[in-house]
């Protein structure tokens, strides 16, 4: 297939013997493969519970504490995380002046994401 055009006709602009058009790619507009599917993230059940984190437990456990003897708390530390299992216990060590107290966490119950536990001195 030939071409001819006169420069004269199209304002001394010749066209191309494949003319793209504005904003178009002939490449993008062949037949796409279907998208892989993605492997499944393993979803989080309702019944799935975190432990509680130490850190968290640590200022709960010194508030109770500060509530019940009525006295400042300077200084709360536990053992580790308090797991999501009725019966799990973690032993906390409560600071007040130069007196110290040793208290166990200990899980009673759980409720739908949230670990009810118990402070008791040992």
């Amino acid at each position: 297939m030939s071409c001819q055009w006169s420069t004269a006709e199209f304002g001394g602009v010749r066209p191309t013997r494949h003319p793209v058009r504005r904003g178009h790619h002939p490449r993008r507009h062949r037949e796409r493969r279907p998208a892989r599917p993605r492997p499944a993230r393993p979803r989080r059940r309702r019944d799935d519970h975190r432990p509680v984190r130490h850190h968290g437990l640590q200022d709960t456990v010194g508030s109770l504490v500060a509530q019940n003897a009525g006295v400042p708390i300077d200084a709360t530390t536990c053992d580790g995380d308090l797991a999501p299992a009725t019966g799990q216990a973690v032993g906390c060590r409560v600071t007040s002046g130069q007196d110290s107290i040793d208290v166990r966490a200990t899980v009673t119950e759980i409720q739908g994401g949230l670990v009810n536990f118990d402070v008791e001195q040992v």
